[in-house]
């Protein structure tokens, strides 16, 4: 039992995981940090968690529910944030601790793992109806993901800098792309095509800098007419495919909006149940697609580095 080994103080342990606990909590968590710091020098051979939640089904006879559920608490929160292995600590409760904590830890799970996406608007129009999509996208699924809107009308014009100096505002767009668990970009069509606007950004965002190697991509589009930005986006796909790209666009997957400057009511909601419906689906399928996804970075590295050498001059 983890309870037996000697307690040390952590001093750099920030305060706010300690305020306000009670006494026998804050033992309870100075010894899980402990025994993490000891599983981490391979003093502790098993996993540090399925330990530490046996121990507290035990101590959960002597404490009450809400001491119970406030550890859990801090304890997901403290792995999330240092460790981000709350996945892992969740899945290690296979005991039945207390049904209010378990049902408290379900509760914050979701909210802790919400994901944090990059809606693209992919026109440099002021009043583009793909910008409306992605707002009502965002509005929508507000309970499911957290979804920054990125403009990219400020983009200059792609010129291929000898210098290989990227404008400031593509780097920060980069670094949000970078840091998302995905991308939403939404598409209109122009002459059978995805707009220049869109084009350009994306020859900037390979040009010595790769946030979209292997980033879950979805792909919507609005337009004016009923096909819905069809070609566009199928264009779009073979773009993002392309090697100094190569995004990971979600398959077998088209939300088309047509006719979409009638598709809004007056506070930006979409108005047709069936579009909603539709985008509904698609969304939970991209949550899915990005959690699959998510597994598969045993090559990230390699691909991320064959983008970077790859040069058409010396194929």
């Amino acid at each position: 039992m983890i309870f037996q080994m000697p307690i040390k103080k952590i001093d750099n342990l920030n305060e706010f995981f300690l305020s306000g606990l009670a006494e026998e909590t804050r033992f309870l968590l100075y010894i899980f940090l402990y025994c993490e710091g000891e599983m981490r020098r391979g003093t502790i051979k098993h996993d540090v968690y399925t330990y530490f939640f046996y121990s507290l089904e035990v101590l959960s006879n002597y404490f009450t529910s809400d001491e119970v559920t406030t550890l859990f608490f801090y304890i997901i929160f403290y792995i999330y944030c240092l460790t981000g292995k709350f996945e892992r600590a969740i899945i290690s409760v296979q005991i039945n601790v207390k049904r209010h904590t378990i049902l408290f830890v379900a509760q914050e799970k979701g909210r802790f793992l919400m994901k944090k996406f990059i809606g693209l608007v992919g026109t440099n129009s002021d009043e583009s109806t793909n910008r409306k999509l992605l707002q009502y996208i965002k509005k929508h699924f507000a309970d499911k993901a957290e979804i920054e809107l990125v403009e990219i009308k400020d983009i200059p014009l792609f010129n291929k800098p000898a210098d290989r100096k990227v404008p400031e505002i593509v780097k920060e767009i980069a670094d949000k792309i970078e840091k998302s668990d995905g991308v939403i970009i939404s598409t209109p069509e122009y002459d059978h095509s995805a707009p220049a606007a869109l084009i350009n950004a994306l020859n900037w965002l390979s040009y010595g800098i790769y946030p979209f190697v292997d980033k879950p991509v979805m792909i919507t589009g609005a337009s004016f007419g009923t096909l819905g930005s069809s070609r566009a986006q199928a264009q779009l796909r073979q773009v993002l495919d392309a090697p100094e790209l190569k995004a990971r666009i979600m398959p077998s997957s088209e939300y088309l909006l047509g006719h979409s400057l009638q598709a809004f009511d007056p506070e930006g909601n979409l108005m047709n149940a069936e579009q909603v419906e539709k985008l509904n689906g698609l969304f939970e399928d991209f949550l899915n697609f990005v959690e699959i996804t998510s597994h598969l970075n045993h090559n990230h590295a390699a691909n991320k580095k064959a983008a970077e050498n790859f040069d058409w001059a010396t194929l």
